[in-house]
C-alpha cells in the first residue's frame, strides 16, 4: 500500500519566524573535523552514528 503524499503548506513557510543570515555568520562557531591522514587518504574508514537525543 502506498503512503499518501503530504501537501506542502506554503502558508507555514511564509509565516515562519526566522531571518536569513550569511554563510559566514552561520559557520562562525563551527569546528571542522580533525581527520587522520589514513582517513583522508582512503586507507581507513569512519562510522557516523546518529544519537537518539532529539535536543541536537
Amino acid at each position: 500500500m502506498a503512503t499518501p503524499v503530504k501537501r506542502l503548506d506554503l502558508k507555514a513557510l511564509q509565516e515562519r519566524n526566522g531571518g536569513t543570515i550569511s554563510t559566514k555568520e552561520a559557520l562562525k562557531d563551527i569546528t571542522p573535523f580533525q581527520w587522520k591522514n589514513s582517513v583522508l587518504n582512503g586507507k581507513s574508514k569512519i562510522t557516523v552514528k546518529r544519537t537518539k537525543d532529539n535536543n541536537v
